[in-house]
This record gives C-alpha cells, sequence and structure tokens, in this order.
C-alpha cells in the first residue's frame, strides 16, 4: 500500500463530482483526509493507484505522496553532499569603503 494525493484538473473542478466522490468509487482505495474535497490524500494498492491513471476522460490526477522523515538540522546537513562545494571567496579589493559616520 502506497499514500498518494489526488487532484482534480482545475478545469474539471466546476463539475458536480469531486475528486473525493470519483475516489470512491475505486475498490482499494482509503481516503486519508484532506481539507479540499479537490485536493486529497488517500492510500490505495499499486492497481488501484493505476487505475485512478488510466481510466477513460479522468480529471485527477494522482502522485505518490513524498514525506521527509523527521530529522534535526544538524542530521540533514551532515547528509548533505557539501564536499564539492566552494565555500571560500576570493577578496574583493576593488571596492572602497567610506568608514565616515553619516547622520
Amino acid at each position: 500500500m502506497g499514500t498518494y494525493v489526488v487532484a482534480a484538473r482545475q478545469e474539471a473542478q466546476t463539475g458536480t463530482l469531486t475528486a473525493e466522490d470519483q475516489v470512491r468509487e475505486i475498490p482499494g482505495v482509503w481516503i486519508l483526509g484532506g481539507t479540499d474535497p479537490n485536493r486529497i490524500r488517500i492510500e490505495a494498492s499499486e492497481l488501484a493507484a493505476a487505475e485512478i491513471e488510466r481510466r477513460p476522460g479522468s480529471v485527477l490526477l494522482i502522485e505518490p505522496e513524498i514525506r521527509l522523515q523527521d530529522q534535526g538540522l544538524k542530521t540533514l546537513l551532515a547528509s548533505a553532499p557539501l564536499q564539492d562545494l566552494e565555500l571560500d571567496r576570493p577578496s574583493d579589493f576593488g571596492r572602497d569603503v567610506d568608514y565616515s559616520e553619516t547622520d
């Protein structure tokens, strides 16, 4: 079972059936929630997700939900590929700096 985000295409949102209504018709789909009936989270088998995608005349878009693991900033930075980044920059001696006070 995977978690997906299902949304109705914008041009189809004026119709009478919402994304939630259309998804309820497909076996193997559980609605997890959403505040907008035209954009919902579902849990579905791969077969049910494929059915949503290939329905003829479908006005629904379906994408796998991507969630970041709860990790701290230090862990996230430690896992970032920073070794190839050049963090030093050359000194800029081409400008004059005015140190006088302006009030």
